[in-house]
């Protein structure tokens, strides 16, 4: 049950973040094209776990008209609110219908835990995680539009290179050594510290954020592995 659940959750993040470029990102916060459009490329990851459930056609694509309906229902919820607690909600409303279909629509996965635990958390630690970041910071941040956007391309590599080596650290079984991680952060970054009280603030929410993330992608690869 999880592994096929872990697959589940891979082919979500593959549709919902990786098959999601900006332009259609935004193209679906202004127009209800862009979700029918997100929500259709959604499905396709799930397309050879569909035909290996060996059902009758009409079963399979009532399976892949679930996936795409409820994508774009909770897509056309959630994508009038930018907030943080929107995005997590968002995600959330989408693992249960994962759960639902993972217990509707029982498959034996004959690939092997620990790939399928190393391949969520990988997954789960880059883009995903980035966004839930960004978005979490645009609710602490005072900054304009423009240097707020300049800031967040300029950590989204550092933080990616963050949660890597984290997550490599703990499954190395060496946790102790992310303290390193932290402090080789903080030093970089230690003069902007005394010039922005705002920064402080942002440095600190955007840390501890993505070493959680981090913590849960390693959380989610270890109970996907068994």
């Amino acid at each position: 049950m999880y592994a096929y659940y872990g697959v589940l959750l891979c082919c979500h993040l593959v549709g919902d973040f990786y098959l999601q470029g900006d332009k259609l990102a935004k193209n679906k916060q202004m127009k209800v094209g862009g979700v029918i459009i997100h929500s259709f490329v959604y499905v396709l990851p799930f397309l050879p776990l569909i035909a290996m459930l060996d059902r009758m056609i009409g079963e399979a694509v009532l399976l892949a008209s679930v996936l795409f309906v409820s994508h774009f229902l909770i897509d056309i919820f959630s994508r009038r609110y930018q907030t943080f607690s929107a995005f997590l909600t968002d995600q959330v409303m989408h693992l249960v219908v994962l759960l639902v279909v993972a217990r509707l629509y029982p498959l034996q996965i004959q690939l092997p835990a620990f790939w399928i635990g190393i391949a969520f958390s990988m997954l789960f630690i880059f883009k995903p995680s980035s966004i839930a970041v960004s978005k979490l910071l645009a609710s602490c941040a005072v900054t304009s539009e423009a240097d707020e956007e300049n800031a967040l391309h300029a950590g989204r590599k550092i933080g990616y290179l963050e949660r890597l080596i984290i997550l490599l650290l703990c499954l190395f079984g060496s946790v102790s050594a992310c303290t390193l991680v932290i402090a080789a952060k903080t030093l970089v970054r230690y003069s902007e510290f005394s010039n922005d009280n705002n920064f402080r603030e942002v440095f600190l929410v955007g840390t501890l954020m993505s070493i959680t993330l981090a913590l849960i992608g390693y959380g989610g690869a270890r109970l996907l592995m068994g």
